[in-house]
């Protein structure tokens, strides 16, 4: 004979399981609160916002090229401090080899300031559909010629690519281009 659950016994299990897991979502969003209510008595926290961007600047340009993986640590240390980087678009101003998603981000969040553009496309070690020479990737970087000041363009067979928006838009703050090919 197979022992057979009532369904009100199960019901109630569900409800009883529900009400758990809303008592554990409302003490987890409590101890966020709490846990960012006391990060703000850190001393980083009473830092002026001007001094705290100065050194992510200085710290930028101590460890030069690629910055994504820093300022990724930056943004989630704590919200203060997530806050001062995303507002500081100088930390934005340096793109590299990123994804398409990271370069609109870097793009956005460098406002309207001068950047510098540094793709590096190794020889064969991208296909087609994941080389920094997509049309959608240009598209994005080279929408704002405009504002390019630096532009180096290294190790691609895709300049062909390149040349037409290199060409087709005005670059007056260009002061920096560099391309080499393999």
């Amino acid at each position: 004979m197979m022992h057979q659950t009532s369904p009100y016994i199960s019901e109630a299990r569900e409800i009883a399981i529900q009400k758990l897991d809303d008592e554990i979502r409302s003490l987890t969003e409590r101890l966020y609160h709490l846990k960012c209510q006391r990060n703000t008595y850190s001393i980083t926290y009473t830092l002026p916002i001007e001094v705290l961007s100065e050194i992510f600047l200085l710290t930028q340009a101590d460890r030069g090229a690629s910055m994504i993986d820093l300022w990724l640590q930056v943004t989630h240390l704590s919200q203060h401090w997530r806050k001062v980087a995303l507002e500081c678009a100088e930390l934005w101003c340096e793109i590299g080899s990123l994804t398409e998603a990271a370069i609109q981000a870097f793009l956005a969040r460098s406002g309207g300031r001068s950047i510098s553009v540094n793709l590096i496309d190794a020889q064969g070690s991208l296909s087609p559909q994941t080389s920094y020479y997509s049309e959608g990737l240009l598209a994005h970087i080279f929408g704002q010629t405009f504002r390019i000041q630096s532009l180096s363009l290294e190790g691609s067979e895709h300049f062909d690519q390149v040349l037409p928006y290199l060409t087709s838009k005005p670059a007056p703050k260009l002061e920096t281009l560099r391309i080499s090919a393999p």
